[in-house]
């Protein structure tokens, strides 16, 4: 995945019956004077269609020291869950704020290999 604006398309692709979890991280480079309206684009949407979303599993949110950069890593249970969100008009339109906002978006699907946790936490 790496456009700019929606529908985001995939650089190499994952089947449907791709087996595991998948996760999407975005990485959005923003000016420091709009640093805040896209944190809190991202905070509204994740708070509020969050639970519309299923199969998400996690959703990580990243800043560099500098504000300049941030990068949201959304985990889900698999390839469908992940093109399933990406159809749902909520989505659409938080990537058109998210766009008019970064000074640009870039996406990238992988599919999770490995979790390390401390012992006893079973992962």
């Amino acid at each position: 995945m790496r456009l700019k604006t929606a529908p985001r398309d995939h650089a190499g692709s994952f089947s449907l019956d791709t087996p595991g979890s998948v996760a999407l991280i975005v990485r959005m480079s923003v000016d420091p004077e709009h640093y805040d309206a896209l944190m809190r684009e991202q905070e509204t949407s994740t708070d509020s269609d969050l639970s519309d979303f299923r199969g998400v599993q996690a959703v990580a949110q990243h800043t560099s020291p500098d504000h300049a950069l941030v990068v949201e890593v959304i985990q889900v249970t698999s390839v469908v869950a992940m093109a399933s969100i990406q159809l749902k008009p909520r989505l659409r339109r938080h990537i058109k704020r998210v766009d008019a906002i970064a000074r640009s978006v870039s996406a990238d699907i992988y599919r999770l290999e490995r979790v390390v946790g401390p012992p006893g936490t079973g992962q």
